[in-house]
């Protein structure tokens, strides 16, 4: 093992602790057992828990009124909206909300070391909002 290269050591000790962690299940017969609550584990299958969920009347009320916003607001607007608007307008509200998330995007690339990337944008962003009127 001395002399493999790390990496492959590395790859191997990997493996090692992924094979390990591995097992297979066995299932115990319960047919035979007297113990406490015998009759449980003796029945051919165990009814599924019930947690109540106190908030589910409002989750329910909240996904229906999303669902009656979206079908009977929001699609007919996007499709008015679609329709009136030309596209060379639309690519250019398209583009202004591409300029919008550079924040969001600059720190996503900063967070993860992507160094190159977070410089492109900040160059994108500068150039698109200066001589590209905020990105238009």
């Amino acid at each position: 093992m001395a002399g493999l290269p790390w990496r492959r050591r590395a790859a191997l000790l990997a493996l090692a602790l992924v094979l390990g962690c591995a097992h297979t299940v066995r299932w115990r017969d319960w047919a035979g057992y007297g113990g406490p609550a015998a009759a449980k584990f003796q029945r051919g299958s165990l009814p599924p828990p019930d947690f109540p969920d106190p908030l589910e009347p409002l989750d329910r009320t909240v996904g229906a009124l999303n669902h009656a916003a979206v079908v009977g607001l929001v699609d007919p607007l996007g499709q008015v909206y679609w329709t009136v608007t030309p596209r060379v307008a639309r690519e250019r509200i398209r583009d202004f909300a591409a300029n919008l998330i550079f924040s969001r995007n600059l720190a996503a690339n900063l967070l993860q070391g992507r160094w190159s990337q977070a410089g492109d944008e900040t160059a994108r962003f500068v150039i698109n909002t200066t001589a590209g009127v905020a990105g238009l």
